[in-house]
């Protein structure tokens, strides 16, 4: 609580313990990147004031969405990691606000559980210009309003559920418009051990 001029901090549990209670450390003001592995309870209430925080990770949190979707207010964060930071099968409109993640450039989101997103606020995610789906191999449908993220240059998913790989295929993909203007798209296709391109 004395170091005042930390930038960087990480934490990690050991295996698949819970980590220490972190509500009665105070985090620097100026500090920009925020690392925590291991399950939580809840975020640290001190968490939403880090202004100043640009680069954040979340792994093996196991946290609800609404636990997490304070960090859509955190005005500086402009990469965000989530590796099985929330124990959900769905993702609502709730994380994705109009006007939260101001000046988020790149979201990577790890789940084994995610089955649906279901929407983005028209105006919502306004930098975004990187998207991954890591390991989400259950994910079924990319969520209403991706087409209107404009500033979206990369899409990235590994794997790509055969189903939603239909979805997504030009000329009859009943979600083709989601993702036709982003410029560059990187799927994985499982059933074909190759990776697919869908222009």
């Amino acid at each position: 609580m004395n170091m005042r001029g930390l930038l960087c901090l990480t934490i990690f549990g050991e295996d698949d313990k819970m980590l220490p209670t972190l509500n009665p450390f105070s985090p620097p003001l100026f500090m920009t990147e925020l690392c925590l592995c291991g399950r939580l309870v809840d975020l640290p209430d001190w968490i939403g004031s880090m202004v100043s925080l640009t680069k954040l990770k979340l792994g093996n949190s196991f946290l609800p969405e609404e636990a997490i979707s304070v960090l859509q207010f955190l005005p500086n964060l402009n990469h965000l990691n989530l590796i099985n930071a929330c124990d959900t099968k769905q993702i609502g409109k709730e994380f994705r606000l109009v006007g939260g993640f101001p000046k988020l450039e790149a979201l990577i989101i790890t789940s084994k559980n995610l089955f649906e997103w279901t929407e983005i606020k028209k105006e919502a995610l306004p930098s975004l210009a990187y998207l991954n789906f890591h390991n989400c191999s259950r994910l079924m449908s990319l969520p209403e309003g991706l087409q209107y993220v404009t500033t979206l240059k990369v899409l990235q998913m590994l794997p790509l559920h055969p189903d939603l790989e239909q979805k997504l295929k030009p000329g009859g993909g009943k979600e083709n418009n989601k993702i036709k203007h982003i410029p560059q798209k990187h799927f994985f296709s499982p059933s074909a051990l190759t990776w697919v391109t869908l222009e």
